[in-house]
């Protein structure tokens, strides 16, 4: 049964989409409704939705914030976006949160709808088996170790590798050579298992080279000392996949250090994770930088229980930063990351680093760009100068100028120029006695009649009635 639950403030849209599932198929169930996405986190907890359909503008929390803080929670449901925004930024922002799809409520249909849920339910089934499969293989293999009157309460040497194809004759002739006789293998989901009985911590490093030669894969060991509890630490990191994700780009992983690493301060976590986020928004890259490899360095050794908090703290910097970027971007430059930007810690520390640095650049390119347009504008203020010019002038399309100019300064170029010529033709009346009509053509109106009731909108008061004011002070 796949559990769907629709978020939507728009009571058609729920009831169309209530209509289209239940009349579609038996195995879909509709767990629930809200109306937005505080009320949709709510009933997550509760209903435990394998599919969310949900709207982007809702009130109370929108459709981003919402699927933002489900990812951040650590939650894997998936996500379909329904909105009425045909607008890049929200399609790459939905993405970069690991929704799916995304689909315009004025195309959407009932058969695209039905068919995305038909290929989530395989998926969910899929992924079900193959967990299923995985808790029953270790406790096989434990039996199989057993009945060859092996034991794994003693000393013994653990290995774990992913590999397309059994090592069983390449096991076999190597400890053989070793002169090793007390193990035992299994190769079952492409995983190759590997038990030895008394084996010498230095033993295992030597195997585990001879595996990763082989393989080029990584090679998980683990060295227990006789102990009761080693084959449940055995069967706690089979079923604990964050630690692939610690592994990253290392060739042998040796879990005893793992086992070993007891520190995990979630609250200097938390501390330098708001600090980056602040210095990202008011572009000190540079320091950003700095605090961001303290952060990273925080999870070189992470608790085996605190691995699935310490993966979801990562991937939850690396989509604040993606945020940071998307509502930075002027270009609407595709930057979605690939899916393979989350499977190591390495990989998430790099994309951090690339959307900083791609902020870092953009903001010294545009800062050169912007002090150009100023200057042109300064210099040529009295001239019939338009946007198109000054764009022109700093080799950029006119909008992505526009654009870059409000953000930069803070009002866009129409706005700038207008204040510009009206504070010179201000300081030209109070300094000099030309008459009003020679000062606006100086500073760019031929038309003094439309100057005057610019320079009252802005100023507050007529050109006239300004340089009055000056002569009554200075008469005082």
């Amino acid at each position: 049964m796949l559990k769907i639950l629709i978020v939507d403030d728009e009571a058609p849209v729920k009831e169309w989409l209530a209509y289209c599932i239940t009349n579609a198929e038996k195995e879909f169930e509709i767990v629930g409704f809200a109306s937005n996405g505080q009320d949709a986190l709510e009933m997550m907890k509760t209903q435990q939705p394998d599919v969310i359909i949900t709207d982007i503008c809702m009130p109370k929390m929108d459709g981003m914030e919402f699927i933002k803080r489900a990812r951040f929670n650590g939650d894997k449901t998936k996500f379909i976006i329904l909105t009425n925004h045909a607008d890049f930024n929200y399609a790459k922002q939905a993405i970069s949160y690991g929704a799916k799809e995304y689909i315009l409520k004025s195309e959407m249909r009932s058969k695209e709808i039905i068919d995305l849920l038909h290929k989530y339910a395989i998926e969910i089934a899929n992924q079900s088996i193959k967990e299923d499969q995985s808790k029953h293989t270790i406790a096989n293999f434990c039996e199989t170790i057993t009945k060859k009157g092996l034991r794994v309460d003693g000393d013994f040497c653990f290995f774990k590798v992913q590999v397309d194809y059994s090592l069983s004759s390449f096991i076999d002739s190597t400890l053989e050579e070793k002169q090793i006789k007390g193990y035992t293998y299994l190769y079952i989901n492409n995983i190759q298992y590997l038990f030895i009985e008394n084996c010498t911590y230095t033993a295992m490093s030597i195997i585990a080279k001879d595996f990763f030669h082989k393989t080029n894969n990584h090679v998980f060991m683990m060295y227990a000392q006789q102990s009761e509890n080693s084959w449940e630490q055995v069967e706690a990191l089979d079923q604990m996949e964050e630690y692939y994700f610690f592994a990253g780009e290392s060739e042998i992983v040796d879990v005893n250090k793992l086992l070993s690493c007891k520190a995990y301060d979630k609250d200097q976590i938390q501390q330098l994770y708001m600090g980056i986020i602040d210095l990202v928004k008011y572009k000190q890259y540079e320091e950003a930088k700095v605090k961001l490899s303290q952060w990273f360095d925080l999870f070189s050794c992470v608790p085996v229980d605190k691995m699935k908090l310490a993966k979801d703290a990562c991937v939850r910097m690396t989509f604040s930063i993606e945020e940071r970027f998307y509502n930075f971007d002027l270009c609407n430059t595709d930057i979605s990351a690939k899916e393979d930007v989350y499977i190591s810690l390495e990989n998430t520390k790099k994309r951090c680093f690339f959307l900083v640095n791609k902020m870092q650049s953009r903001v010294q390119s545009s800062n050169v760009a912007i002090n150009l347009s100023i200057e042109y504008i300064h210099k040529n203020y009295n001239k019939d100068i338009s946007l198109n010019d000054v764009s022109k002038h700093v080799f950029l399309s006119t909008e992505y100028f526009s654009r870059l100019f409000k953000v930069c300064i803070g009002e866009n170029f129409s706005t700038y120029l207008t204040s510009y010529r009206l504070e010179a033709a201000k300081n030209m009346i109070l300094a000099t006695d030309q008459p009003i009509s020679i000062i606006a053509e100086e500073v760019g109106y031929s038309n003094p009649s439309y100057f005057t009731k610019l320079y009252k909108k802005y100023m507050g008061l007529t050109p006239e009635r300004e340089r009055q004011q000056k002569n009554i002070n200075i008469s005082k």
